[in-house]
């Protein structure tokens, strides 16, 4: 695994939507590929940081499906960070539901994280930022 459980875990998912730990914030958010599946444990859903709410549902209004985060227990920060090894990842709340980072992506930053290993002072720009 890439990510050590303290920094990112995938909690639960269903229904249209998608709950993940990032750091210490639970965030509940869009993730239409799993519409029509059911959520394994919904008592998981009831205790979130932030959600993510779309905010016009009309496409001719809001074609790219912008929204808000809301908070739920706290106030958000304006950015955060986690760790994999050698690696930070600020994240940041974007009005489409992302954070910055795709967790799915991880097998490519071990493996930037392996060749970066082999060769000192390499630097690498990651050109599917946000």
């Amino acid at each position: 695994m890439f990510f050590p459980p303290e920094q990112y875990q995938l909690l639960d998912f269903g229904e249209g939507r998608c709950l993940e730990r990032f750091g210490s914030y639970v965030l509940n958010r869009r993730y239409p590929s799993v519409d029509g599946t059911r959520k394994g444990n919904v008592e998981l859903w009831k205790d979130v940081d932030a959600i993510f709410l779309i905010d016009k549902v009309d496409r001719r209004v809001n074609p790219v499906g912008r929204g808000t985060w809301k908070p739920v227990l706290s106030p958000l920060p304006e950015s955060w960070t986690i760790t994999s090894g050698q690696l930070v990842f600020e994240l940041k709340f974007t009005p489409f539901g992302h954070i910055g980072i795709f967790p799915e992506h991880a097998v490519n930053w071990e493996t930037i994280t392996n060749l970066l290993m082999l060769r000192s002072g390499a630097k690498v720009l990651n050109l599917f930022g946000y």
